[in-house]
């Protein structure tokens, strides 16, 4: 039987239209299958999981010398600390020096205080302690971003943080390498969920462990004066403890830290385009791009953090203020690694279920171009960085109506690897499955495959 096509459009040949209207129904059934979209995201999570799981556990072996090369440099640190030195080398004292140095320690003293006690286990030892601390800090980050989003259904939450751990390149190279991303991440979703006080613990917290959270301060002080205090407070207790304990250590940081901003980022992973470009000595001649791409990035940061000022100050528009504060912290610098984009899986997670559909293509678009930047940097990190900014601010743009937290609306999408209908809602027992309108269209998808009829 022939399907209605739609207004406006050419009729298609008799022979021709009974085939379209199967695509179609294919097409519509590999979308919305909820079923099938969890057993394909299972598998995602299988096979990624046993290359990447077994390339961790090859370099915690021995046989890979990336493993651990960051949280290494934090035991070092902790270890000169615990001895009375600096946890800085005479080389970042001396003058500039490059974005990438083996060994080199980039972060504040406490965050090396802190890690003391790891400086009394052997190094391979204190390498798995603070892989496991990753890898259980950006779980539950993860998790209680689905959770506050509106997400239901344990299973989807978990398939989708297996995706996350797997299909998510970053979160490889954030976990092998021993980064901070997945504290950083937590931080950031307490940030994101709780409220005024809590959130403004979490970013002052995430402030000492690196720079980048402090650019939400001035959004934190228009939201409300308990943010703006509790930040203050969670930064100038433990800071003012640190500099009693280690005053040394702090003077080195001053010399330090700008002494790393003053130094070369040029290196063709660096996701900062105009970094990028100046390592590549084949491409001289577009040389005179560098200083407009930095610019480009310094705008755009400097625009959302603007934008996370006005946002912060309209009823439900912290998340996306949020949002806009950690992107400014992230496109601001001249060297930007592709493992910080783990920093922005909490904000996916947490407005999933609430987004259109574009919206979470758009989401998922911005993420792999995150994963492929690293190699292409020239080609991806632009795209990349507009997909996942533009897809976020309008998935968590705050409405007339809206305090964003109406769980029923957001609790209509499955694993977020596979992006399905929002004709989706929990049943009595919490279990998503179809409603009848959408059980009708399935139902008419099956027929046409079986011979049927077009779904209209």
């Amino acid at each position: 039987m022939m399907g209605r096509r739609l207004e406006g459009t050419a009729p298609l040949p008799s022979s021709i239209e009974p085939m379209v209207g199967q695509l179609r129904a294919r097409v519509w059934l590999l979308l919305h299958d909820r079923r099938r979209g969890r057993l394909y995201s299972i598998a995602a999570v299988a096979i990624f999981g046993a290359v990447f799981g077994g390339a961790i556990v090859a370099g915690a072996l021995g046989s890979n010398p990336q493993f651990g090369v960051d949280s290494g440099a934090y035991w070092v640190a902790a270890g000169k600390l615990a001895g009375g030195g600096s946890p800085y080398n005479a080389a970042m004292l001396a003058g500039p020096y490059p974005a990438q140095v083996a060994g080199a320690y980039r972060y504040l003293p406490i965050f090396a205080q802190v890690l003391i006690p790891l400086s009394w286990l052997p190094l391979w030892a204190a390498k798995l302690v603070w892989l496991g601390i990753q890898i259980a800090a950006l779980a539950a980050g993860l998790w209680f971003a689905a959770v506050a989003g509106g997400g239901v259904g344990r299973l989807d939450r978990a398939i989708s943080i297996g995706l996350a751990f797997t299909v998510f390149t970053p979160t490889f190279a954030c976990l092998l390498q021993g980064n901070v991303e997945g504290p950083l991440a937590l931080l950031v979703t307490l940030a994101l969920v709780r409220g005024e006080a809590a959130g403004g613990v979490a970013v002052g917290l995430g402030t000492l462990l690196k720079l980048m959270p402090g650019v939400a301060l001035p959004a934190l002080a228009v939201r409300g004066p308990r943010g703006a205090i509790s930040f203050l407070v969670a930064c100038a207790v433990p800071t003012a403890v640190s500099i009693a304990l280690a005053p040394a250590a702090w003077r080195d940081m001053v010399v330090a830290i700008p002494n790393m901003y003053a130094g070369s980022a040029a290196y063709a992973n660096n996701l900062a385009p105009a970094g990028a470009l100046a390592a590549q000595p084949d491409l001289a001649f577009l040389a005179w791009l560098e200083g407009p791409l930095r610019l480009l990035f310094l705008g755009a940061a400097a625009a959302l953090g603007l934008a996370s000022i006005w946002l912060a100050r309209r009823p439900g528009g912290w998340p996306a203020a949020l949002l806009g504060a950690t992107l400014a912290g992230i496109l601001a610098p001249a060297a930007i690694w592709y493992h910080y984009s783990v920093v922005l899986l909490p904000f996916a997670f947490f407005a999933w279920p609430a987004a259109s559909e574009r919206q979470r293509w758009g989401l998922l678009a911005g993420l792999g171009g995150f994963a492929l930047a690293v190699g292409w940097p020239l080609i991806f990190t632009v795209p990349a960085f507009a997909l996942f900014t533009v897809s976020g601010l309008a998935a968590l743009w705050p409405t007339r109506t809206s305090d964003r937290l109406d769980l029923v609306d957001r609790a209509r999408i499955g694993p977020i690897g596979w992006p399905v209908s929002a004709a989706r809602a929990p049943n009595a027992l919490g279990d998503p499955e179809a409603d009848g309108g959408a059980a009708a269209q399935v139902g008419a998808a099956e027929m046409t495959l079986e011979g049927g009829v077009e779904v209209q």
